[in-house]
C-alpha cells in the first residue's frame, strides 16, 4: 500500500471486498485513524443521509435532551437515573 490516493472506484472496490471480512467496529476505528479530515467526512455523511449534523454539537444535544425530558418523552426507572441525566445535561449547557 502507498500513501498516494488511488482511483476512487478502485479504492472503493478494494474496500468493499475487504470490509466483508472485517468486523464493523474495527472498520470504523480504522477509518477514524486514517481519515485526515474527520469533520469534513462527518459533514459529508450528514449531508447525504439528511441527518441534522448540528445534533452532534454538545450544546445542541443538551437543549434537545432537556426539551425531551421536559415534555415527558424521556422516562427513568429510578430517581438516581433522572438525577444523573439532568446532571450530565446541565454540564453540557
Amino acid at each position: 500500500m502507498t500513501n498516494e490516493k488511488s482511483d476512487p472506484f478502485e479504492f472503493v472496490r478494494k474496500v468493499s471486498i475487504l470490509m466483508k471480512e472485517v468486523p464493523h467496529t474495527e472498520l470504523l476505528v480504522g477509518m477514524q485513524e486514517y481519515i485526515d479530515d474527520e469533520d469534513g467526512f462527518l459533514k459529508m455523511l450528514a449531508e447525504i443521509s439528511n441527518y441534522p449534523f448540528d445534533l452532534f454539537k454538545e450544546d445542541k444535544n443538551a437543549e434537545l435532551f432537556l426539551s425531551m425530558y421536559e415534555s415527558g418523552k424521556i422516562k427513568f426507572d429510578t430517581k438516581e437515573e433522572e438525577t444523573d441525566f439532568l446532571s450530565s445535561v446541565f454540564k453540557k449547557k
